[in-house]
């Protein structure tokens, strides 16, 4: 029986769906189809009854994902455990970063990390928050920073790393850059750049500013794009107030009713924590990010 396949057969648990599942899998549909077959014709009876276009479990379905949930844990237990067997061996941990968060946590954490902790091999991989959770726990990474808000990841544990809130970045020639505050009025009358789907930013936009007809010009991960885009005046953005901070053609404006954002450290929930993955969680909550 292959890991693998279980793993997406939890997916396809989780979003009803193959072609959710196979993009949160980041495989094709074919293959998690041929996945899901293959479970099936190993065990002798079928795992999914589709109605409507959506796939629920059957009774032996049922039965069976609790049992690999059970499986799966234990294993990445298992893994951790296996890892920190030597404690003289190079060990590897791959960290999750959204791209927008990644440059300015980079130069906080690149190279320090790497020189105060030779022994450990970070593995950094870009992914917004929604998708790093899937991620997380489909074991795909260890650790991931990303944002917490009142949405409840019942499958992670995380601890605080910093807080900021969400502003609107203008170019220092645009009309707004002399307001004090923004109103979510204000949005519906410019052009925007937003960060791809499967970023908080991108969820934050729809769920606070979903009665407005957003004029959203261009979505990207790039933040050099996004900079020349604002730095330009060709769209202004919705992001973190410590992003352009230090820019001197981009002017960072708050919202009326502010939008706190807690950065936090993400780690699946009830598996046994590593000894590279606690020295870097200590690591991170040691800096200073005023």
């Amino acid at each position: 029986m292959n890991i693998n396949h279980l793993r997406y057969f939890k997916e396809v648990c989780n979003q009803g769906n193959l072609t959710k599942a196979s993009e949160i899998c980041h495989i094709s549909q074919p293959s998690i189809t041929a996945a899901i077959s293959s479970l099936e014709n190993e065990l002798g009876y079928k795992l999914f009854n589709k109605i409507n276009n959506r796939l629920y479990l059957s009774e032996e379905g049922k039965v069976f994902r609790d049992l690999t949930n059970d499986f799966l844990q234990q294993f990445d237990t298992y893994y951790s455990h296996a890892r920190d067997i030597s404690s003289s061996a190079h060990s590897p941990l791959r960290l999750g970063v959204p791209a927008i968060l990644g440059t300015f946590f980079f130069k906080k954490i690149i190279p320090d990390f790497y020189e105060k902790h030779p022994e450990i091999d970070l593995k950094i991989f870009e992914a917004p928050t929604i998708d790093g959770i899937n991620m997380l726990n489909n074991a795909k990474l260890d650790l991931l920073l990303g944002i917490r808000d009142n949405k409840c990841y019942s499958n992670c544990n995380s601890k605080e790393i910093f807080s900021t809130e969400l502003c609107l970045a203008v170019s220092k020639d645009n009309p707004l850059s002399e307001e004090k505050y923004i109103t979510p009025e204000m949005l519906s009358r410019i052009p925007l750049v937003s960060v791809n789907k499967g970023s908080y930013h991108h969820s934050i936009m729809m769920k606070e500013f979903k009665d407005l007809p957003l004029n959203i010009l261009m979505y990207s991960n790039q933040l050099s794009t996004i900079q020349y885009m604002i730095s330009h005046n060709c769209a202004s953005a919705v992001i973190y107030k410590d992003v352009f901070n230090k820019s001197e053609d981009i002017i960072c404006i708050p919202f009326k009713d502010s939008l706190p954002v807690q950065i936090h450290i993400f780690w699946q929930k009830s598996t046994y924590k590593s000894a590279v993955m606690r020295t870097f969680i200590s690591y991170i909550s040691s800096l200073d990010f005023s």
